[in-house]
């Protein structure tokens, strides 16, 4: 494989820098952007990539996720793990989540349908009701 996975057990990022009794901010996710818990994993590129070599701090749902494209991936070149991050990514982020919100599933569809078809049936009869009492 071309990634290497550590393990780490602190939460927290703690530049050198940092003056102490300063609160140091909570690691996320670098893909979905949630904080992250006990299990840390972190994803860098090895190898003879072509720009320079990046590193994903991840949760333990998308680091599995990314292996599962690694397997899957018929790429077999530098860029494998890199592509792999950005499906992961193109599913998992906060804004994928937010625009696969909308999309309904069929059997949802049919109940909105279900449910609207008598309500708009109802409002029709009261507005004839209303406007046949009003010309009586």
């Amino acid at each position: 494989m071309d990634d290497t996975t550590v393990e780490a057990f602190s939460n927290t990022a703690v530049p050198r820098d940092m003056p102490p009794g300063t609160k140091a901010a909570h690691l996320t996710c670098d893909i979905c952007r949630r904080r992250l818990g006990k299990n840390i994993f972190f994803v860098e590129e090895t190898g003879d990539v072509p720009d320079e070599k990046r590193a994903w701090t991840l949760c333990g749902e998308c680091n599995d996720a990314v292996h599962a494209q690694l397997v899957d991936s018929p790429v077999r070149t530098p860029l494998r793990l890199r592509v792999a991050v950005g499906l992961v990514a193109a599913e998992r982020t906060p804004e994928a989540r937010r625009s696969n919100f909308g999309q309904l599933t069929d059997e949802s569809w049919t109940k909105i349908f279900l449910w609207l078809f008598p309500i708009t049936m109802i409002i029709h009869l009261l507005v004839i009701v209303a406007i046949a009492g009003w010309f009586k």
